[in-house]
């Protein structure tokens, strides 16, 4: 996580504090939001997301990357929402299948 908010902050696309402050999530956060998301300015999606096992406590973190040319690609495009370069959104859970 810190590798890309250290890129993020480097080109000026985003302060660490706002990067950072966004990830601060509790596992109790976690059923409304799973993670946050910013893009770049060839539009390709940066996502942290945090899994929380409500039992235990245990959790994961993943950091996903997707470029245009993905094939997921618009499925991402319709799950994050509108979003400007450089901002942090937050990234609601993705449907069940």
């Amino acid at each position: 996580m810190w590798y890309l908010a250290f890129i993020l902050c480097v080109s000026g696309s985003i302060s660490l504090p706002a990067f950072a402050e966004k990830q601060n999530q509790h596992c109790e956060d976690l059923s409304e939001y799973i993670g946050t998301a910013t893009i770049d300015e060839n539009g390709t999606y940066f996502l942290s997301l945090i899994a929380c096992d409500p039992e235990t406590g245990a959790r994961g973190h993943g950091f996903l990357t997707y470029a245009q040319n993905d094939p997921q690609y618009q499925m991402i495009v319709e799950q994050v929402g509108p979003i400007k370069v450089g901002e942090v959104v937050n990234v609601n859970p993705f449907p069940q299948k």
